[in-house]
């Protein structure tokens, strides 16, 4: 069976059962179709393909409990070989944090992390570099960025929790990471 690549350009369903999410039409209609393919018994809805509620409100609550369902057969599932559903997991991951300073560039500062090889799981020790290229959007004092002075917590944050699950994941390539938003609510861009 090939495997398709299918993207939305932003998020469906409601976040928290609270807060509706954008919601836009087309990405709608792709994660409905999506459900509509994978079977009941794996959290879709293959069984009753297209039966979806015609009205905006009552469609964004189906998907976003089509969503939880989804979610919590997946999570609930054992991990196999392959294409298979995943489980959560923890493992031991070593690395070491540089902060780096940079002149003659826009960007002064940049977070570095080097993954250290642990067990047969993580066998990269390509570097991991994190930057924001102000601290304002960390939430931070700009007045601050030459010297370092205020947003420490920004980078640490940066390099010491996503930076270790990043090494988690054993990823065997150079990942530069840009922060873009203020670290309670921390989304980054890999390039």
């Amino acid at each position: 069976m090939a495997t398709q690549s299918v993207s939305i350009s932003a998020p469906v369903g409601t976040r928290n059962g609270i807060t509706p999410l954008p919601n836009q039409g087309a990405e709608v209609a792709t994660i409905t179709d999506l459900f509509d393919r994978i079977a009941s018994q794996d959290g879709g809805t293959s069984d009753v393909p297209g039966v979806w509620p015609t009205g905006r409100v009552s469609l964004i609550g189906q998907v976003t409990a089509q969503i939880q369902t989804f979610q919590s057969v997946v999570a609930a599932a054992e991990s196999l070989p392959g294409m298979a559903r995943l489980v959560p997991t923890s493992q031991q991951i070593e690395y070491s944090r540089r902060l780096v300073s940079v002149s003659g560039s826009s960007i002064k500062w940049f977070g570095v992390l080097l993954p250290t090889s642990v067990g047969a799981s993580v066998v990269s020790a390509a570097p991991h570099i994190f930057f924001t290229p102000m601290p304002a959007q960390g939430g931070y004092s700009d007045a601050n960025y030459e010297a370092f002075t205020e947003w420490g917590q920004l980078w640490d944050d940066d390099t010491d929790r996503i930076g270790g699950l990043l090494s988690a994941s054993g990823a065997n390539q150079v990942l530069v990471i840009r922060s873009t938003r203020p670290r309670k609510h921390m989304t980054s861009a890999c390039s």
